[in-house]
């Protein structure tokens, strides 16, 4: 999935997905490596996610495909069988695959689904509403990237305002990195756009007067960034420009110092010319 969200979740979803693997296996499974994501057959394809995991089952090592999506697109279910067969060949193990989607939808629900995209085939995937998750479930994580995925997830009858609290805590805890803290938060305000809660998270962090005065602390200009973006209030045309400017220059710089993104991976990010 080439977007913004794409590099978030490879970096979070690992964990989620090893931790949903064990709530239907004997035993819980063991990582044994990622994969490779580009797969070389007459074509060229790109998977999203790759793991090799010994799932307990007759000693056997499994492949585990997954893919994200925002919205289940025309012609998916042809794309995840080209896949199945590309890494059945490939890898000569047993395959099995999951769709992640992001975006919620009511009228879906998580499962396995059975699918004939050519007249004559039928298989079948598994596909995962992270709407069904319960955020709880992903707060227990122990990797902050990960729990960064639980602002997708179900707040059940958990008041919105008091749901991102947690998640902000958690993520708090779990990166004492100042720089790497503020990426997440960064990444935390990408992923709500889907479920339209960035001004949630603003308003929840000016509320936690320890961590939103660290993080101005360490970052004095953030104020005009993600959490305050006193342009925009305004509503001058002018400023709102500037702070534009202004937030896309930080977000450039602290990527980079971050060490963990090349410029070209940056400017992928960011939506941003590499000239920029």
């Amino acid at each position: 999935m080439p977007n913004n969200y794409d590099r978030i979740l490879r970096s979070g979803a690992l964990a989620l997905v090893m931790k949903l693997q064990g709530k239907k296996l004997p035993h819980p499974p063991e990582l044994i490596q990622m994969a490779p994501t580009r797969v070389q057959t007459t074509l060229d394809h790109e998977t999203d996610m790759l793991v090799l995991l010994d799932e307990g089952v007759e000693g056997k090592e499994g492949l585990l495909h997954v893919e994200f999506q925002l919205k289940k697109e025309k012609g998916f279910a042809l794309r995840m069988l080209e896949y199945y067969i590309v890494l059945q060949r490939s890898h000569r193990r047993r395959v099995s695959q999951l769709a992640i989607f992001l975006n919620a939808n009511k009228r879906k629900r998580s499962g396995i689904r059975e699918e004939k995209p050519l007249e004559r085939v039928k298989f079948s995937y598994e596909e995962l509403y992270l709407h069904d998750v319960p955020y709880e479930f992903i707060l227990e994580l122990e990797t902050a990237e990960s729990v960064v995925l639980a602002i997708l997830g179900n707040f059940g009858t958990t008041p919105r305002e008091e749901a991102v609290t947690k998640i902000i805590e958690r993520i708090w805890t779990l990166s004492p990195d100042s720089r790497v803290r503020w990426i997440l938060f960064h990444q935390l305000t990408t992923l709500s756009k889907l479920r339209k809660l960035q001004p949630i998270i603003k308003k929840s962090l000016q509320a936690m007067p320890g961590i939103f005065q660290t993080i101005l602390e360490t970052y004095p200009t953030s104020k005009h960034d993600i959490f305050a973006q006193h342009f925009i209030a305004e509503g001058k045309a002018e400023g709102k420009a500037e702070g534009k400017a202004e937030q896309e220059s930080i977000s450039i710089a602290l990527l980079l110092e971050s060490g963990f993104l090349t410029p070209e991976q940056v400017a992928v990010a960011l939506q941003v010319p590499l000239e920029r």
